[in-house]
């Protein structure tokens, strides 16, 4: 388990006293890496593709899409205009995606109920609450996954009788829908 402390991020040490950076020592910090980025070519980021790390430090925000901020006013509320305006992560540039291009082993939705029928010795139905966890494995370039066409592939085989052909049916569907090479139930 990680723990991140953001306060270890603003703090320097100086005279064996700490203190608190200034927002005006952040913005001079800041621009100082700007400049440093805008001289460096694609070798300085082995992490990050090219054109990357400029918009990582708010540089070359030519692609339309704005730069998105952690603050929050305290009137700020939510409308129509607003969501119109948002970015479509999974749909958008690779360069509003941070972090490593790593395959993610398992991504999906845990825990979520439906009735499914399971067929009795006397060869009756019988309808139960079942909780369902769905999963899939997404390659690292695959930025991560609608989560709702996990339980929308699913609800296609909820009226059938529970088998191990529908659960393999499911599992296709799973692989197809989604785009994942594996998939679990």
């Amino acid at each position: 388990m990680n723990f991140h402390d953001p306060a270890i991020e603003t703090k320097v040490k100086h005279d064996s006293v700490d203190e608190r950076l200034t927002e005006q020592q952040a913005q001079e910090a800041l621009n100082t890496l700007r400049r440093w980025a805008s001289q460096q070519d694609s070798t300085a980021f082995p992490n990050v593709e090219p054109g990357e790390a400029t918009a990582y430090l708010g540089m070359g925000q030519d692609d339309g899409y704005p730069l998105l901020s952690r603050r929050y006013q305290d009137d700020f509320a939510v409308d129509g205009a607003y969501i119109e305006q948002l970015p479509d992560l999974q749909n958008g540039p690779s360069s509003l995606i941070r972090g490593a291009r790593t395959a993610i082993q398992h991504v999906g939705i845990s825990n979520f109920r439906l009735p499914v029928r399971y067929r009795t010795r006397d060869n009756g139905d019988l309808q139960l609450e079942t909780s369902v966890t769905g999963t899939v494995s997404l390659e690292a370039e695959k930025k991560g996954i609608n989560m709702s066409r996990i339980m929308r592939s699913f609800y296609k085989y909820a009226e059938e009788t529970f088998s191990f052909e529908v659960i393999d049916a499911a599992l296709s569907d799973y692989v197809a829908d989604l785009g994942s090479f594996d998939a679990r139930l």
